[in-house]
């Protein structure tokens, strides 16, 4: 049998290294590091007290559309979850299809054709009933520590610019059929507890049952150090910690030119993600914008 000459050999042997392929036969990413390496788990190994407001994610460096991901608790019982795959096949999303049960360690898992990996976490006291008796609540919300789901190939720059947001939300009254809210931010450190008095707080009345809440909103703004932060027809999900602290997901669409990150269109488009389009206010560079795991603390400041 003849051997491929030397160029050749080099080239099918450089596309081995990830074997993954498009419908023309064509290498879906850039070539790939050889073995394949975990870029990011979430919630991550060793996290205690994790808030799952949403899947359990993998990011890894090589494509690989057959991985799969589980979750079990310590006796080895598979927690009932439906898996996807995103960004290419670069980023795999677990989502519980029941609540993970409270105070539990748990097991996870990533399977593929290169190999496996396991990782521990525990949940904490997120999930469990808090009762009506909310009224002077405050929460800091911490988006620095957030997933990022959509837009894609714009993590870093996504995280940077989220993670001075300092949003801070107030309960003003005990929860009834719905649950009022005030958002707003905090100004300077979270320890001076103060809110910020050049930002307007916004309300509005949020789903309620107990301790999960669904709070709508036609337009959030809020001033970032190189642009503002607008998001439309946003959707603020969470649940409310018993003792303190809780859990949130946001979505909405978002002006990535208000934000001065017009580039993440082109980014995210390159990276199998969503694309931009039209805004409601006017502009085309609104695209959809999904964050979960994102915590928050006690704060004791007014809005």
């Amino acid at each position: 049998m003849r051997r491929p000459p030397p160029p050749l050999l080099a080239l099918l042997a450089l596309l081995a290294a990830c074997d993954a392929w498009d419908s023309e036969g064509v290498q879906v990413s850039p070539p790939c590091p050889e073995p394949q390496r975990v870029e990011s788990l979430r919630p991550a190994d060793g996290t205690e007290a994790a808030w799952i407001g949403g899947p359990l994610v993998v990011r890894i460096a090589c494509p690989e559309p057959n991985g799969v991901v589980t979750v079990a608790t310590e006796d080895g019982t598979e927690l009932a979850a439906e898996l996807s795959v995103a960004r290419a096949g670069r980023q795999l999303r677990l989502q519980p299809l029941l609540r993970l049960p409270n105070d539990t360690s748990l097991i996870a898992r990533l399977d593929t054709p290169s190999g496996h990996r396991e990782w521990s976490f525990g949940t904490g006291s997120v999930g469990a009933p808090v009762g009506t008796e909310l009224a002077g609540r405050g929460l800091a919300l911490r988006f620095g520590a957030a997933t990022v789901l959509d837009p894609a190939g714009v993590d870093e720059e996504l995280e940077d610019a989220v993670a001075d947001l300092n949003l801070a939300l107030v309960l003003p009254d005990d929860a009834g059929s719905a649950l009022g809210v005030r958002l707003g931010r905090y100004a300077g450190a979270l320890a001076d507890a103060a809110g910020d008095p050049a930002v307007e707080p916004i309300e509005a009345a949020c789903a309620w049952d107990d301790p999960d809440f669904r709070c709508p909103f036609d337009r959030l703004e809020f001033p970032l150090p190189d642009g503002e932060f607008v998001l439309h027809d946003a959707v603020l999900t969470g649940a409310l910690g018993p003792t303190g602290g809780g859990g949130f997901a946001l979505v909405g669409r978002w002006d990535t030119d208000a934000a001065g990150l017009g580039d993440v269109c082109a980014a995210s488009a390159d990276d199998e993600g969503p694309v931009c389009g039209p805004c409601p206010g006017g502009g085309d560079g609104c695209i959809d914008l999904r964050l979960v795991h994102v915590t928050a603390r006690e704060w004791a400041g007014e809005l």
